[in-house]
Formats: structure tokens, C-alpha cells, sequence
């Protein structure tokens, strides 16, 4: 019997993804539909992300331990860091979600970038990369996840890309401490409100001062 476990083990061992590995399917992925309509492209990295998930969680945990208290501290953070910005970049944002997630309606912004974007992105950088790899790597490859995302688009304004990058990367680090100091539950709730008051209310807002 004691014999045999280290021989599990080690087939265990074998079949695990690293989520390097895992990261590159990504980037590919992401380069061989550079061609593709932004909208549906969008669709099939997210998809692949919660496929590397998949893959990576079998037989292990992802470890979110939710409570309303630990929602509240991660969503609080991200009200305290959006807020701000959505008031005195209210134009300029309704002109960058235009462009970076052309996916139609508000409501079609608000299924893509919150309920599919959120959960699958946090749990992939912050609990599988973060993890594995540690808090600066997997916010420096959240970062350079904006370039994979939005090169097709920007390929033509450089300087905005990297921005978008940089900002990307930002986001990374914060989301990151609010998952090491609250839990990914947190990380997850700050995340959802950072991308509803920055992307979906400039688009819902806009489209009811037009028919205003």
C-alpha cells in the first residue's frame, strides 16, 4: 500500500496544467482570431480562460470563500476607485468602452464584462496563476492579457494599447491585494463593480441622455 502512493502522486503530478502553459493557449488563441470581429473574439478568449479553469481545477479547489461581509469589502474598494474616475472621465470613457468592447447594448455589456468577464478572469489570474506563480506575475500577465484582448484595435494608436495595459496591470496589483487581504470572494465583488461603473454605466447613462 505504501508503495503505490508515491506512484499516484507522482500521475497526479504529471497531468497537472501549469497555468503558464495554460496562459499561452490563451495568447495564441488570441492571435490566430486577430482577424476576427472583436465581439465574438472576445467571446472565445473568455471561453478559453474558463476552459483553462476547468481544466486546472480538476480535483482541487479554487478556494472562494464567500460572505456578504467579504463581498461588501471587496465591492466597497471598488466603488471608493471607480467612482472618482467615472466623474471626471466621463467622456473619454463612453468613447473607450465604445471601442474596446463593441458588443452592442448596455445590457450585452453588462452579461459580457461583469457576469462572463468577472468571474472567469478573477479566478484565472487571482486564484490559478497567483497562486501558482505569485502576485506579481500574475498581475504583470493580467497587464499583457490587455494586449492580447485589445491589440486587433488599437494596433493603430500604440500609445493608447499600452495605456490600456498599464492600466490593466494596475488593476492586477489592487485586485490582488483585495484577494489577499479579503479573499478571492472579495477580489471577485471588486472587480464586478469596477467594470459596471466604468464600462456598462457610460454606455446605460449615454443611451438614456439620447433619448432624453
Amino acid at each position: 500500500m505504501t508503495r503505490r502512493r508515491p506512484r499516484t502522486k507522482r500521475r497526479a503530478d504529471k497531468a497537472h496544467l501549469d497555468p503558464y502553459l495554460a496562459y499561452l493557449v490563451f495568447v495564441a488563441v488570441g492571435a490566430g482570431t486577430y482577424r476576427m470581429g472583436q465581439d465574438l473574439r472576445l467571446t472565445l478568449l473568455w471561453v478559453v480562460l474558463l476552459g483553462t479553469i476547468l481544466v486546472l481545477a480538476e480535483g482541487r479547489s479554487v478556494g472562494i470563500e464567500y460572505t456578504w461581509a467579504k463581498a461588501g469589502q471587496g465591492a466597497t474598494v471598488g466603488l471608493l476607485l471607480s467612482l472618482p474616475l467615472l466623474i471626471l472621465a466621463w467622456e473619454p470613457l463612453q468613447v473607450t468602452v465604445a471601442r474596446l468592447y463593441p458588443l452592442g447594448s448596455g445590457i450585452a455589456l453588462f452579461q459580457g464584462v461583469v457576469l462572463v468577464a468577472v468571474p472567469v478572469e478573477e479566478i484565472f489570474f487571482r486564484a490559478n496563476l497567483r497562486q501558482e506563480h505569485g502576485f506579481w506575475v500574475a498581475a504583470g500577465l493580467y497587464g499583457l492579457a490587455g494586449t492580447v484582448f485589445f491589440l486587433p484595435i488599437m494596433a493603430a494608436f500604440p500609445i493608447v494599447l499600452a495605456v490600456v495595459t498599464v492600466g490593466m496591470a494596475i488593476l492586477g496589483v489592487l485586485y490582488g491585494y483585495v484577494a489577499l487581504r479579503y479573499g478571492l470572494a472579495a477580489s471577485i465583488a471588486c472587480h464586478a463593480v469596477v467594470n459596471l461603473v466604468l464600462f456598462v454605466l457610460p454606455v446605460i447613462l449615454g443611451s438614456l441622455g439620447d433619448k432624453l
